[in-house]
């Protein structure tokens, strides 16, 4: 497959990407027998009884494959079995530029402190939550740790996505409003630094209630839109 322009998909390029039907057949067979020697042998014949197919055809798709650069004739001679190198799909890349597909990238994708948490969220939300870079730098402020993130955002996305009205700005503002109730969750129901005594001390458990009853709504409470 030759292209001038990197495709971008959901899924990263690997071999199946650019082969199908014998093609591909053969060779995932001559991957699996060439294992750590790197080659591979074996009579036309042999192939066509394998995999059901007619002689011409398995010599067409090999020559296919020979021509593509996914084998590579060693040696060659009559009567014999030809020896090929199995190519990979990593050095199949390196020689034959753009010609591979792209996993899309995130805007924070080139970020080593929120790419692998907004990773996270993403896998885990199904593909369904994108992650923007201040939403992540929000989640960072907070100072916890990933373990903490990743758990609270499996139960709020648990309790809260099943009830929402599914469109494509709802999922664009799931991420802020996670954000939201987190600093609401770790900001207001923080304990003070000076303990309290008496009616101080009765008002921050009454507000601290009071919060956590709103939280609590705000988790159920259908959004969309």
């Amino acid at each position: 497959m030759e292209t001038n322009e990197i495709i971008e998909t959901q899924f990263h390029c690997d071999i199946f990407w650019h082969l199908d039907g014998l093609s591909l057949r053969i060779y995932l067979l001559a991957s699996k027998i060439a294992y750590e020697s790197g080659k591979f042998f074996a009579s036309i014949g042999n192939l066509a009884d394998y995999f059901d197919a007619g002689y011409s055809t398995v010599s067409e798709h090999l020559k296919h494959l020979t021509k593509e650069g996914f084998l590579e004739i060693v040696e060659q001679m009559p009567f014999r079995p030809t020896v090929y190198r199995v190519i990979s799909h990593d050095e199949w890349a390196s020689l034959h530029l753009k010609q591979c597909c792209q996993k899309e990238t995130f805007p924070w994708t080139d970020d080593p402190l929120v790419d692998p948490l907004a990773q996270k969220f993403h896998s885990f939300s199904g593909g369904q939550i994108k992650f923007r870079e201040n939403d992540m730098r929000g989640l960072q402020k907070l100072n916890l740790a990933d373990e903490i993130l990743v758990q609270d955002f499996s139960d709020y996305f648990e309790k809260t996505w099943p009830y929402c009205i599914k469109s494509q700005r709802a999922a664009f503002n799931f991420s802020g409003r996670f954000v939201k109730y987190m600093k609401q969750k770790y900001t207001k129901l923080a304990q003070p630094t000076n303990p309290l005594k008496g009616r101080a001390k009765l008002l921050y458990e009454t507000q601290k209630d009071e919060m956590r009853n709103e939280l609590a709504v705000a988790e159920t409470v259908p959004y969309g839109g």
